[in-house]
């Protein structure tokens, strides 16, 4: 008997793992990469792919080391800390402030400068510590605590701090192979880093997969990881499944459950102290009096030293990629430019945003990384400064 080609080569099956028969997957599964591809048993039983299983919760690791709750997404509202490489979020530092203490709320170390936070960062690189050689990476990466940009230096961090357990440093390296700017392009590593990340519980890994998959016309998995990060809180995530539930592309039972998901999510994020922190920090910005915090007994911050130069917190971030595409509203895009379509809000209808129709094809232009704000090198105080003496800046409240 005759034995056909098909039947000698064989492929690893992305759900059951099983090395099998070329001819056990159908045409349109076996022009699939490895880690999606299921076997036609699979595709039977509705087994979902290893890919999809691991990574749908965020780790113990993305929790904050004091109040123990889940660190929000939004950089913008942790601080990071040189003296013992920990993100602490805004909450902890307020109610820290709140009993007289500025230092670092998690070792007591006192604020460093600039200079000495790299030395410090620099002391633990040298012992071999993950974390401080992914944060040393995002400095070369970003150009901070004075440092000259080294790209190629920083994948050279990122890559050991990869081979570490660091799942930030494998979607960092899945940026950079993905963009191919300052680095050449390699899609197959970019997509082996994300794919790391993403089952390791990174959400911004997860989130480029869904948009790299719906790129490429996969809609059904593009969706799978839209609602996984969604789940964990990511707001691009959720306007996507919204996006693609109302182009008929996903249920009203994917989008209920996206959203019960997320709701969940930011619940488990908040915290008192974390709100406070919130509205200070509105008021800092907007400039209006914080009437609420001379009734809870906040001591008054020590003078600053004059001589003393204002400390740098660089917030460490997590980069993903920016999709430029008129596919679906808000579909991996960053901030809203002039002539983009409006964003989707609470009580906004369906005639306001896009038409419905079927997916456009996505834009050719070179994709940028989302720059977080408050990243990269600074020259003012950051937050916790802010908060010290924010009452000092405001302008005074006005008489009854």
């Amino acid at each position: 008997m005759k034995i056909s080609g098909a039947c000698l080569r064989s492929l690893v099956c992305g759900a059951c793992e099983r090395e099998l028969p070329e001819g056990s997957y159908s045409e349109e599964q076996r022009a699939r990469r490895q880690s999606i591809r299921r076997c036609e048993e699979c595709v039977a039983s509705g087994n979902q792919l290893v890919l999809m299983k691991k990574g749908r919760t965020r780790s113990e690791a993305d929790d904050c080391p004091i109040c123990q709750l889940p660190l929000p997404l939004d950089m913008n509202e942790s601080l990071f800390r040189e003296c013992c490489m920990k993100r602490v979020c805004n909450g902890c530092v307020f109610a820290a402030g709140k009993r007289g203490m500025w230092d670092c709320p998690f070792c007591r170390t006192h604020t460093s400068e600039e200079e000495q936070a790299l030395a410090m960062i620099q002391a633990r690189v040298d012992k071999g510590d993950p974390m401080a050689i992914y944060n040393l990476g995002t400095a070369y990466d970003s150009g901070e605590y004075g440092l000259e940009r080294d790209v190629p230096r920083a994948v050279e961090l990122y890559e050991r701090a990869a081979e570490l357990g660091v799942k930030e440093a494998h979607n960092n390296l899945g940026v950079l192979y993905d963009m191919g700017t300052e680095v050449e392009k390699d899609m197959d590593k970019a997509i082996r880093h994300y794919e790391t990340s993403a089952m390791c519980g990174n959400v911004e890994a997860r989130y480029n997969l869904g948009v790299m998959e719906f790129e490429a016309g996969n809609y059904d998995l593009g969706l799978q990881h839209f609602l996984i990060s969604a789940k964990m809180g990511h707001d691009d995530s959720l306007r996507n499944v919204k996006g693609l539930f109302m182009k008929g592309l996903a249920t009203k039972a994917d989008y209920a459950a996206a959203l019960r998901g997320y709701q969940n999510a930011i619940e488990e994020m908040k915290s008192p102290d974390r709100d406070q922190a919130r509205e200070r920090t509105q008021s800092i910005i907007n400039r209006t009096p914080y009437s609420a915090l001379t009734t809870q007994g906040i001591p008054p911050a020590p003078p600053p030293v004059p001589t003393t130069r204002p400390p740098l917190h660089a917030l460490r971030h997590s980069l993903y990629r920016l999709r430029r595409s008129s596919a679906v509203p808000r579909a991996g895009r960053g901030r809203v430019r002039p002539g983009d379509a409006p964003r989707w809000s609470p009580g906004m209808t369906a005639a306001a945003l896009r038409p419905v129709g079927p997916p456009a094809p996505p834009v050719a232009e070179p994709r940028r990384r989302r720059r977080r704000a408050g990243t990269g090198p600074t020259t003012g105080r950051d937050e916790a400064d802010d908060w010290k003496d924010g009452a000092d800046n405001r302008p005074a409240a006005s008489a009854p």
